[in-house]
């Protein structure tokens, strides 16, 4: 069956076209007057690209004016005329947009209501087995980090009220049907949003007051004391900070050996009954990553009778690959990156501070928990050992003994 698109239906207004820009060759609204790329990019300095023609119009604008000023005449210039665009197109190849974190323009819901947890549940379970099914893919992977920004982003304030139950329903249903396509998606910018996510004065009283607030709505006490008796103000975010931040943590030097992993020994597996308790050990109120999900998300969505035994038991599989070692290369820097801000402390100096995803900070934890007895017993014994070896050494011999 057909389903009609949006421009048949009356009372709709359709959606403009996309397009890929020319300079940053990322995706953006087109106008429909023209065709040209919405402007985008700093408002101050915005990107070259803006108010041009789109990447994929431009290239056939000029392959077709260039087949039309020497067209072949035979069969022969037809074959010449088809090497040498073969030997360009290898030449110049099309550019190849890398992968990128989740675009997140408003901020994620901080529940997950509870009539849409037992839909979200069993679409991240699908999610998981598509990557258990193929690890090495990368479609798995980007639904996956699509999955917070897709499902749970805050709606526009304004206009009529919103079932947020029904929205969440809704999403889940439009994932659904966006499969393919959704992923590579929510790592745009959407330009129907202008403006994104508008940062709080550091230095107003106000954005104090709303910090204390969610900390104090999370249940989270001691977070919001802490803040309260804190010193530290959010450092500004320009290219001064940065080079601070460089300089705290420098890159690594290019003769750095590079760490054998061992094929004698087996990765750590963990168990269903540790993953649901490191999720509850996350603290009330902790922040998402760069795709906004938060661990308070995942447990809520554990929690649901319906979808919550075969989440555990694909988020239990999906960690022991990540324990393993087993993520596509391309995709490393990404799923073990993070958000990253600074404070500035009142004795000088800046305290960087990273958020990483969810899913990497629960296979870290999974991970300590299981290294830090046996390496609490190693130690302790070892340093037994260096103690009675101290002792004897300051100890005098006794008379009468060699």
């Amino acid at each position: 069956m057909v389903l009609p698109s949006t421009k048949m239906i009356p009372g709709v207004k359709p959606k403009k076209d996309k397009g890929t820009c020319s300079v940053c060759h990322l995706v953006f609204r087109l106008h429909s007057k023209n065709g040209l790329v919405h402007q985008h990019g700093l408002r101050a300095k915005p990107c070259l690209g803006s108010h041009q023609l789109p990447w994929s119009t431009r290239t056939l604008n000029s392959t077709c004016s260039v087949a039309n000023e020497s067209q072949p005449n035979s069969e022969s210039d037809m074959i010449d005329q088809s090497q040498t665009l073969d030997a360009s197109a290898t030449q110049n190849p099309s550019p190849v947009r890398s992968i990128q974190h989740p675009y997140l323009s408003r901020g994620l819901l901080r529940h997950v209501p509870k009539g849409a947890r037992s839909g979200a549940g069993h679409l991240l379970t699908k999610i998981m087995e598509s990557i258990l099914s193929d690890p090495a893919g990368l479609a798995g992977w980007q639904r996956l980090l699509a999955f917070g920004a897709e499902i749970f982003e805050v709606p526009l304030r304004g206009g009529r009220r919103r079932n947020l139950t029904s929205l969440v329903k809704k999403r889940v249903a439009d994932f659904h049907d966006g499969w393919t396509t959704l992923g590579d998606a929510s790592s745009q910018p959407d330009t129907d949003y202008p403006g994104g996510r508008r940062l709080p004065d550091s230095n107003s009283r106000r954005a104090l007051a709303a910090a204390v607030t969610a900390k104090l709505e999370d249940g989270n006490i001691s977070a919001a004391a802490r803040i309260l008796c804190s010193d530290d103000t959010p450092a500004p975010i320009n290219e001064e900070t940065l080079q601070l931040l460089r300089q705290k943590h420098p890159a690594p030097s290019s003769d750095r050996p590079a760490i054998l992993r061992s094929t004698s020994s087996t990765a750590f597996q963990t168990t269903e009954s540790m993953i649901s308790s490191m999720i509850r050990s996350f603290p009330m109120g902790s922040a998402g990553g760069p795709d906004g999900l938060r661990p308070q998300h995942i447990a809520e969505l554990m929690a649901d009778p319906d979808a919550g035994p075969g989440l555990l038991k694909t988020t239990t599989a999906v960690i022991n690959l990540l324990l393993a070692g087993t993520c596509p290369q391309e995709l490393r820097s990404i799923l073990f990156g993070g958000t990253l801000f600074a404070l500035r402390k009142s004795c000088g100096g800046l305290r960087p501070i990273a958020i990483g995803y969810v899913w990497s900070r629960l296979a870290s934890k999974c991970a300590n928990a299981f290294a830090i007895p046996v390496s609490r017993r190693t130690l302790s014994q070892n340093n037994w050992v260096w103690a009675f070896q101290e002792v004897a050494k300051l100890r005098p011999t006794p008379p009468g003994h060699f």
